[in-house]
Order: structure tokens, then sequence, then C-alpha cells
């Protein structure tokens, strides 16, 4: 299902940040706009699992270990952009190594640019830090735990590629990015995505102003013509400390 992409011209979006930037700084509302929301996600698991995608671990993230260990998972998907080209792999082994419940991850696309755009942290140190903090990387693979079959996708940065993945039948897909959604063929319950931060500055409502998919996803479900849901999420994080009428999420699959 292909979405018509919202374009806004570089003078529109400098408005439109400082804007949200005003309304950010007014008294009593910055808390409201960068809470965790949790979200129900209905898949028949008959067990408990977080879906966190985009971390961006900066330094010890304590609120994100605190609200994820109180909804007490079984499983813990994070959903890619765990770090970032601005982490400490120390801080993100710190974090990580504190959620309980097992832990299972993809990669998205700041983990693979901290490498090959920036030159910051080699991709290989990276995973070595997630697995270390007790998470399974899964890299275009198939992992069953509790009974849940996932279906890990790597990060592709053309997202025809992703028609050359595994296509197998899973309980959950996991990916980064949701623009995957019309080239994997799967069957499954549910793809879970992240990457677009649900607009991360928005206008009342909350209305997205951008998005950096290519198809214009930008939250919630969405559906195809064969039956397939996608949920995206909002993200449990930020590379920019700004968020407006955009809370950070996790997602309660159950």
């Amino acid at each position: 299902m292909k979405v018509p992409v919202l374009r806004i011209g570089r003078r529109a979006l400098l408005k439109t940040i400082l804007g949200a930037s005003l309304v950010y700084s007014m008294p009593g509302v910055a808390l409201g706009l960068i809470e965790f929301k949790t979200t129900f996600v209905d898949a028949g698991l008959g067990k408990r699992v977080i879906f966190a995608p985009d971390a961006h671990i900066h330094g010890f993230y304590r609120e994100l270990v605190d609200s994820i260990n109180k909804l007490r998972p079984k499983l813990v998907l994070l959903g890619g952009d765990v770090y970032d080209r601005f982490s400490e792999l120390d801080s993100v082994i710190e974090t990580l190594s504190n959620i309980t419940g097992e832990k299972v991850a993809v990669l998205g696309n700041h983990e693979h640019w901290a490498e090959v755009r920036y030159g910051k942290i080699p991709l290989s140190k990276g995973i070595k830090a997630m697995e270390e903090a007790g998470v399974t990387v899964l890299i275009d693979e198939e992992y069953v735990s509790q009974g849940v079959k996932i279906l890990g996708i790597d990060w592709r940065d053309d997202p025809k590629e992703y028609a050359n993945t595994p296509q197998e039948d899973a309980t959950l897909v996991m990916v980064h990015s949701p623009d995957a959604f019309p080239h994997i063929s799967s069957n499954y319950k549910y793809m879970l995505s992240g990457h677009t931060h649900g607009g991360q500055i928005c206008l009342p409502g909350p209305r997205s102003v951008i998005t950096n998919s290519i198809y214009g996803y930008r939250r919630g479900f969405y559906y195809s013509k064969n039956g397939n849901t996608m949920y995206v999420s909002m993200g449990a994080g930020h590379i920019i400390p700004v968020r407006t009428y955009c809370s950070r999420e996790l997602v309660i699959i159950t």
C-alpha cells in the first residue's frame, strides 16, 4: 500500500521546528510531550512481549530500563537504532544488561551508518557490545523464542532490496524500516517497525509534519492487500532530544 509522502520546503521545515521548539519550552508542556506511551497489540501469543525500536542510547538510559522492567516482559524486541554515532558502547552495554527478560534485536540505519557514513563505531564492535549485554542480534535470519518465531531483517538503504531478504513464514517479522512492508511477502501475524519516530516533531492532534519513509508511513497500523498487518512504533528514544505532540512509545504485544 503506497501512501503519498508529504513534502515540505526548507523554509517551512525551519518554521515548523522553531514553532515546535517554542511549544516544547512552554512550562508544563515538555513532560507531557516526551513521556512513554504504551500501546497494546493482540497477536494471540499468550505471553507479554515488548517492542522498543529507536532507543538511541546516549548514556545510561535508566528511564527506558525502568519502563520496560516494570512491564515484566518475557521477551524484549529491540527494533534497530539501539545506538548511533553519538553513543558510547559502555553505556549501551550497561543499559541493555539491566533490561530483564530475553532480548532480541535487529539493526537499523544508525548502527550501519555509525561505521560506513561517520567512521565512529565499527559494526562488529557494536554487535559484540549488544551480545555482551545478552542480546541476540538477528541479521536476515529466523529465531524461535518461547514459541514465538521471529524473522529478523537487516537494514537496507534501498527499500526495494528487502525483496531479496528471507521470505519465511513467522509469528512476527521485525525490521527497522517500515518501507520493507510492500516487499516482504511472508505470512505473519504482525510486522514490527520503527524508524520514523512517529514524525517526532508534530502538530497537535498529533499530526506528523514529515516522515523519513519514502512510502509515507508514519505511525500505527497499516494493512496490505494480501492480509498482512504492520505496526509502526513512534520509538523509544531520539537523537535530537525534542519531541512535540509525539510521545516515546513501548509496544506491548500479547
